[in-house]
């Protein structure tokens, strides 16, 4: 249990101050009322038989009454608090680092005041920050009068080579342009969308002699934008000649004005101070090269170890909300002392009605505040903040938002390329683990044809879309079968069998049905046994879930047996092949409620526009004869019990009807 407002932080000083002074006013009014009616006492006679006359022996009933608002006001001091009490941990995944180099291309960095010169030992240092900084995006700006930009890349060697081919002799225009490098580097950041998501770093390498612009308007814009800028400063104060190099490299000279004197170079105390302001300004800092170094490598080690203590993978303890507690128990104290009397009740109609007046309205208090969104089933239990927008998105359709949320509160790090980081708090959060895969259902839904309807036969499986589809849905499978399945719940729970159906959509989608049956297959084992009252068996909507399972099951064996005898591999990541993807009919996911009013029609539409009984005669014979253990209904039971599945009403049918059911089944609880 903690608290998350202190009144002692100098942040919440003021209203501390405030609430102590408030409280503190309050106790000298109680203080000066009980003083001046003692005065009040002895003015007119016994101050013993003054009070007795007064309140007739009903000093007690004031004290309770004093004693419950005082607890009452301690209560409400305990809720503005915010007392939160520990709900677990939660994985928060690394923070990824985008690092920009802007390294000036002037002539003055020529000069030879660092061996072997300025330019060369800067992109010497500028390799080794990209090599020890694995793991992080890099760009680069080579400016002088004009800046060049490579984009942001995880190639670091691409940068490193970009930036060791070019020379100051190789800039269109010559001049310090540092303002310009500023914004192009901050170009660079905007244009691409994850940078947003990371950690903007600019690195400026300059002798810091700016001979056009005001870098420090660049720098504050920068600041606003969350973009913090290291600054390194090569060279001294002391003036250094300029030498002269040809195409070749090689030094023929020293460089000149046109009345012949010698250029030199050296850091102004202007361009010092420039500096300064550009690394204060965007929370950077400020390294000056030494004798014999350039400073690099101490900013390499800033960044890199930000990248182990604060943008590393680590675990955050979650704290849910309790000050409801205290806030409930101060209504009910200012609810009871309302309705206890000063004195016993006689004819005090009035009062009586003022009292329940006042509870009444601390009571309707009470139930919008506490009743909100309250399940009475689970009067103590509540969705996590991320959880509840998940669904609140999956009602609205936005499956995206859903698996980005759901992505956060899990501590997973996307899915990417058919993979998705499995962690240990899945094992603990079923339902979430549930969902996030539906979501993914959902994504790899939109990315193709919709569940059921057929394909044209045209479009390859290593296009773009179809590649997203098999991403998704491959991500979707691992979470059901690592964790669901395997790990997350027990085979005799209705989460098993809401596991089971997905698994066999998920296959159904990516049109292996042959593996769909045998996940369809898997819930219809269990459920006939249920359906006998067999130990372990489920309630009504385990049925409703076996209804769907034999349906699609009967439109995936019809599928198998519609196949191709060769059928051409579906390019899946894990390499597996896939019959002919025919069109199929079977509902989009568990809870689709809304998708599956416009499906109703879809058996005929799916290839099963014959009879029921037709499908149900297929599905007999399709149906493997399992072995049973004493007590489970025999193989003809089976058979029976499967062929009233096929020919009960369609899911579609009872989901529009009972949207809350669905929507239950969809979206479980979460913790």
């Amino acid at each position: 249990m903690r608290f998350a407002y202190h009144f002692w932080d100098s942040s919440h000083f003021l209203v501390g101050g405030v609430i102590a002074f408030g409280l503190l006013l309050i106790v000298a009014l109680l203080v000066r009322d009980r003083v001046v009616r003692r005065c009040a006492f002895h003015q007119v006679g016994d101050e013993s038989l003054v009070r007795t006359l007064i309140w007739g022996g009903v000093t007690t009933r004031r004290w309770i009454k004093g004693t419950l608002f005082l607890l009452a006001m301690v209560c409400m001091g305990l809720a503005f608090a915010r007392p939160q009490s520990s709900r677990g941990t939660r994985l928060i995944p690394a923070t990824n680092l985008d690092v920009v180099l802007a390294l000036d291309y002037s002539k003055s960095m020529y000069a030879r005041d660092i061996i072997p010169s300025r330019i060369d030992r800067a992109k010497v240092e500028v390799a080794r920050l990209v090599r020890q900084l694995a793991g992080a995006r890099f760009a680069a700006v080579a400016f002088a009068g004009e800046p060049m930009s490579f984009p942001l890349t995880s190639d670091g060697a691409a940068i490193v080579q970009f930036l060791r081919q070019l020379e100051p002799n190789d800039m269109p225009v010559g001049g310090t342009a540092t303002a310009r490098a500023l914004r192009r580097a901050g170009e660079l950041f905007s244009r691409d969308p994850q940078a947003k998501d990371h950690v903007r770093v600019i690195v400026l390498i300059t002798d810091g002699e700016d001979l056009e612009g005001d870098p420090v308007i660049t720098a504050t814009a920068l600041a606003k934008e969350g973009i913090r800028v290291d600054v390194v400063q090569i060279g001294g104060k002391v003036p250094e000649a300029i030498p002269e190099v040809n195409e070749e490299g090689k030094i023929i000279g020293f460089r000149r004005d046109e009345q012949g004197k010698l250029l030199t170079t050296e850091l102004s105390a202007e361009g010092e101070v420039r500096l300064s302001k550009i690394a204060s300004l965007t929370g950077g800092t400020l390294v000056r090269s030494e004798q014999g170094g350039t400073g690099i490598e101490q900013i390499t080690e800033t960044l890199s170890r930000m990248m182990r203590e604060e943008l590393s993978e680590r675990v955050e303890y979650v704290f849910s909300e309790e000050y409801a507690w205290p806030l409930g128990l101060a209504i009910v104290f200012l609810t009871v002392e309302a309705w206890i009397g000063e004195a016993p009740l006689r004819k005090q109609r009035k009062r009586s009605l003022r009292s329940i007046l006042f509870s009444s309205l601390w009571l309707s208090l009470l139930t919008g505040i506490g009743c909100n969104k309250w399940n009475p089933a689970h009067p103590f239990e509540h969705n996590a903040p991320l959880v509840s927008k998940a669904v609140d998105a999956l009602d609205g359709g936005d499956a995206s938002a859903a698996a980005l949320s759901l992505e956060q509160y899990l501590g997973a790090g996307g899915c990417a390329e058919g993979n998705i980081g499995i962690t240990p708090s899945m094992e603990k959060r079923p339902a979430a683990v549930y969902d996030l895969a539906l979501a993914y259902f959902l994504q790899a839904e939109g990315e193709g044809p919709p569940f059921g309807e057929e394909e044209d036969g045209t479009q390859s499986a290593k296009d773009s879309v179809a590649q997203k589809r098999i991403e998704k849905t491959q991500c979707a499978l691992q979470l059901i079968e690592k964790v669901l399945l395997e790990k997350g719940v027990e085979p005799s729970s209705d989460w098993w069998l809401l596991g089971q159906y997905l698994k066999g959509n998920l296959h159904f989608l990516r049109g292996r049905y042959q593996k769909a049956v045998e996940a369809y297959e898997a819930i219809l084992k269990r459920t006939p046994a249920q359906e006998q009252g067999v130990e372990g068996g489920g309630g009504p909507e385990s049925l409703e879930i076996a209804r769907r399972a034999a349906w699609n099951r009967a439109i995936a064996i019809r599928r198998v047996e519609q196949a191709p005898p060769s059928p051409p591999p579906d390019g899946d990541l894990d390499g597996g092949s896939s019959s002919d993807r025919d069109s199929g009919e079977g509902g989009s996911g568990q809870g689709q409620a809304k998708n599956q009013q416009d499906q109703q029609e879809s058996p005929s539409d799916a290839g099963a526009s014959s009879e029921p009984s037709e499908g149900g005669g297929s599905v007999q014979g399709a149906f493997p004869d399992v072995s049973s253990p004493s007590g489970s209904p025999s193989s003809d039971q089976g058979d029976r019990i499967l062929e009233q599945f096929e020919h009960a009403p369609t899911v579609q049918q009872e989901v529009a009807k009972k949207r809350a059911k669905a929507r239950q089944l969809r979206g479980g609880i979460d913790k």
